[in-house]
């Protein structure tokens, strides 16, 4: 079975900080550019 992504795991898959990851995931976007949050959210 395969483990779950990681936040460290998206946030380097994404190109972005762990910190910008956990942002983007918790939902607050309105400091990223919408490349970012697409690229975070595709990455989850």
């Amino acid at each position: 079975m395969a483990r779950r992504p990681t936040l460290r795991d998206v946030a380097r898959r994404a190109y972005c900080s762990v910190s910008a990851a956990s942002n983007i995931l918790h939902g607050r976007t309105d400091l990223y550019s919408e490349e970012l949050v697409r690229r975070v959210l595709q990455s989850a």
